[in-house]
Parts: structure tokens; sequence; C-alpha cells
């Protein structure tokens, strides 16, 4: 089929409006007939390689001035952000070419890949009009129950995605159990306004929208409903925690890379920890011996926790903090700085069967090695 190479190399490149190599080509009769390509590259710098292309055609229109196919299967593509635009840019350059019409266009085993890290393995499906168009997609991760599908409504997408056992890609690796969301899409952005899901023994409701069309950027609100912390905090912080965590959470974050999205946002977030514990600092240890400049790492059991975070340039404000625990007390505020650096102080009042205490702990040291000043 080698002679045939130049033909569909010149066929291939005006119809998506970059230079093609072909390495390799051949017919194939099973499971259908199809013409496959092998080892293609896309690109002044064939920065872009397929490993495979499969073609079923209209076989008696192929190569002619009217050329109708009805599936075309790209394979193992890996990919940078920027070259799945281009990758994007290809379908709207095939709209213009009017001897050109692909019905279905399957990626299979498609992989982003970025600066440190990779997105997860998918599958993605479109079906186009006889525009060119794309009506309907579907995508799904490789070894993950996991799928989103977008059905056309005018100039955006309505958006479906379902998912079970599902780890967040980018940021902390948070599981989410189950996960039902409903949105709409268009080339720029994509807005997610009905949120439902499970996660480590609790509910997750809420709404978020992402946005391209410069930097990457997300903005949103979840409420999140007894989600178990034993199971939740290993993902943020390296103290151990325990209890019923129920949050509301106001977020919004942008980053020029897709990558670092998540690694500076700003937050703010009411929350309350029923029946938990915090091995982080002993607070009636610290009360008893207070020693300036002591170690106060410790276990602190309590009825209830809440108070407010914030999150804004690597710093974190825990303010209007109350906490409760059988016949003790204690309320105060503290901030971790960028470079881990603890400040900030915990009024306790502890009721004994012949006397009240009442101390107030003014901590510094780190986040790791809390102290009393």
């Amino acid at each position: 089929m080698s002679p045939f190479i130049d033909g569909a190399q010149r066929m291939a490149s005006k119809n998506i409006g970059e230079r093609v190599v072909i390495h390799k080509m051949h017919t194939a009769l099973l499971p259908t007939p199809r013409m496959v390509l092998v080892q293609v590259d896309v690109g002044n710098a064939s920065d872009i390689e397929i490993k495979s292309v499969s073609i079923l055609p209209s076989w008696d229109k192929f190569f002619t001035d009217s050329t109708l196919i009805d599936q075309v299967e790209l394979s193992g593509i890996n990919a940078t952000p920027a070259q799945v635009k281009r990758v994007v840019g290809w379908l709207t350059h095939t709209q213009g070419e009017a001897n050109m019409h692909i019905s279905r266009i399957h990626f299979r085993d498609v992989t982003i890949q970025l600066n440190t890290s990779k997105l997860p393995e998918f599958n993605a499906e479109l079906m186009l009009n006889h525009l060119g168009q794309v009506e309907h997609a579907m995508l799904t991760l490789n070894g993950q129950e996991t799928t989103a599908t977008l059905v056309s409504q005018g100039e955006q997408y309505k958006v479906t995605v379902q998912a079970k056992r599902f780890t967040l890609p980018l940021g902390a690796p948070v599981l989410v159990q189950s996960l039902k969301a409903e949105g709409l899409a268009d080339q720029q952005s994509l807005t997610l306004d009905h949120i439902q899901g499970n996660l480590y023994g609790g509910s997750i409701d809420g709404t978020v929208t992402m946005n391209w069309s410069n930097d990457w950027s997300a903005i949103g609100k979840l409420n999140i409903h007894d989600a178990g912390l034993d199971g939740l905090a290993p993902n943020f912080v390296d103290i151990q925690a325990k209890g019923d965590l129920t949050t509301t959470i106001d977020f919004a974050t942008v980053s020029s890379d897709i990558e670092q999205i998540l690694d500076r946002p700003t937050l703010k977030a009411k929350f309350t920890i029923k029946q938990g514990e915090l091995n982080w600092i002993d607070i009636v240890r610290a009360i008893q011996v207070a020693k300036k400049n002591m170690a106060i790492n410790g276990l602190t059991n309590f009825d209830q926790l809440s108070g407010q975070l914030t999150l804004k340039n690597g710093r974190y404000s825990y303010d209007q903090l109350l906490l409760k625990s059988g016949n003790m007390r204690a309320s105060g505020a503290f901030t971790i700085q960028e470079d881990q650096q603890l400040k900030g102080n915990i009024r306790v009042n502890l009721s004994t069967p012949t006397r009240q205490v009442k101390s107030t702990l003014q901590l510094t040291g780190s986040s790791s090695h809390p102290q009393t000043k």
C-alpha cells in the first residue's frame, strides 16, 4: 500500500490543516474492512505522535472528489494540553472541507501529559452531524467507572458526569465513592451546577465553574456533610484526625498551568466536627504544665469542634474556634504562614470537682511542632 501513502498524507494534511507523515499503511478485513495508518506524526516538528489511525470509508468514493468516511479511530496518543487544543482545532478545520464528511471519530488510549505528571488515560467517542460539528460525545476513563457525556444544545453542550471510586487527578488525591454532576459547556468553559456524591462515609453537593479562555480558573461552592476525617484528612495534612466533618466551602483559583490550578486556591470555609480527636495539641497537658517554649504535641478528644478557615496566598487562618470536650471549653484563633510558622492563642476553661481552671495558651513553633510561648 506504500504507493498510496503520499495521497493519504496530502488528504490528511488538507483536512486537519497540519503537516502529516505516515510511516506505514495497510488494509485490514476484520472485524470490518478498514485502512490502517501506522505511526502517524503530525505537525512541522512531528510533535504529535499517533500509534495508529484506522479509517472505515465508503470505499467507492475513497480518494475521490467527495470522500465519505463512516468512522476514524485514533489510538495511542500522548499529548500536552497545548497539543490537545490543536487536536480540537483539527475538527474545526475539517468542518471547512466541503468534500470530506466523517460520521464518527473514536480516540483510544489517550494520555494528557503534564509537566510532572499525567492525567488518567481515557477513550472518547464523537458523533458528527452533516456539517462536521459534534452532536454527541462520550468520554470514559480506562480502568475506572467514570463517564462524561456531551449532547449538543445549540452553541452549548449539556454535560453529564457519572463516576464510582474516582480519585481526583489534580491536587489532593481525594477518593469519591460516587458522583453525579450535570451542567453546560462551551469551547471555553464548563459549569456544573448540580453536583452530588458520596465520599468517606459522607455526602457532597455543590457547583463548580471552570474557564480556560485565558488562564485556567475555577470557582465554586461545595457542601460536605458527615465525611470521616480519618479518611479525608491524610490527603491534605500529616496530622491524624478523626470525627465527622460538615463544612461549607467557597473557593476560587487561577493558574496559567492546569497542573498547578489547585496549588494556591483562595477559600473560605465554615466547619463543624463531631465526636472527634485531633493528634496535634494536647490542650489539657499544655495548661497543666504551662511552661514557655514547651512542645505541646499530643491528642485532644472532643465532642464538637467548630470554626472558620480562610486560605489565601498560602496562609491558613483559623478563626472563631470553639471546642467542647466534656467539662472543658476552648476557644481561640491562629494562623499558619506559608513557611508553616504558627502564631495564635487558645483560651481554655476547665471545670473540675474542686475548682475551675482558666488559661490562655500562646501558640508558636510550626504546624508540625507547636509550642507554647
